[in-house]
């Protein structure tokens, strides 16, 4: 009985965090909807289960952000689809086992397209120019690629490629848009609101300009800058730790509601998987 009871809480354990990363996720698609970031029901938000790192969730095809609610996800191992959602998008899946795989510190990935930034992947160099007190985050944490619409695994492998070392935490696609990654959902659901806020600046300032960007700052200047995102002393890094609550509770007083059974549902099918397991 002791071993048979341990593997049922364990069971449990694990079916309640995947409800809480679905309703965390359904959260995150909402919010970048209500930035601007959706795009029909094309893109993901992903995160990786937080009792095992072997499996993540990420949401079916054909769901709208802004209806996003739990039972939009499903877990994934590897490729493989065990429980919960519907038609899956093949980049929702392929991209995070590949990136997940490759990098142990990344717990979520968000693939968006929001206008701002699409239209900065049409340069002939797209790139986030040091412009703007959010686009410094992103100074030499940006990978470029060529865009391959169909992600094949050829191409997933470059994806997994520019952010192996870990020294990047986005990808631009040329002619498309970009993929972004954190360490949690709250850290990447906040570079995403910065990146979409540098494009827009940046995209502004070129405009205003006719293309000609200003002259750039020294590199100790702009490292200097970046670096006030890490924390200090009285300021704590930008993590999204901060942010996301009130982003939360501004969600439930618009749209109450929006997290359905609280993946309850999720959950008890993740029991029932793991326990034929």
């Amino acid at each position: 009985a002791g071993p048979r009871a341990a593997a049922a809480r364990a069971a449990a354990a694990a079916g309640e965090a995947a409800a809480a990363l679905a309703v965390k996720l359904a959260a995150g698609l909402r919010l970048l909807d209500r930035d601007g970031q959706s795009d029909l029901c094309a893109g993901f938000m992903s995160g990786r289960h937080p009792l095992d790192a072997s499996k993540f969730l990420t949401p079916s095809h054909g769901t709208h952000w802004h209806e996003a609610t739990p039972d939009a996800f499903a877990v994934y191992d590897g490729r493989a689809q065990l429980v919960g959602g519907r038609a899956p998008n093949y980049p929702s899946f392929a991209v995070p086992a590949a990136v997940y795989a490759a990098r142990p510190d990344v717990r979520a990935i968000v693939h968006a397209h929001p206008k701002a930034v699409m239209t900065l992947c049409g340069l002939d160099e797209p790139a986030v120019l040091p412009l703007s007190e959010p686009s410094f985050v992103f100074y030499e944490r940006v990978a470029t690629l060529e865009c391959d619409f169909f992600f094949g695994d050829d191409y997933v492998a470059k994806i997994v490629d520019a952010l192996r070392d870990g020294s990047k935490c986005c990808v631009l696609f040329k002619n498309h848009s970009f993929l972004m990654v954190g360490a949690s959902v709250e850290e990447v659901w906040l570079r995403c609101y910065m990146l979409h806020q540098s494009a827009q600046i940046q995209n502004a300032l070129l405009a205003a300009t006719g293309g000609r960007p200003p002259a750039p700052l020294p590199r100790d200047e702009i490292l200097y800058h970046r670096r006030s995102y890490d924390g200090f002393e009285g300021c704590p890094p930008y993590d999204g730790s901060l942010e996301w609550a009130g982003a939360v509770r501004a969600l439930d007083k618009r749209n109450p509601g929006w997290a359905g059974d609280r993946g309850a549902a999720l959950a008890r099918a993740f029991d029932d998987a793991v326990g034929r397991a």
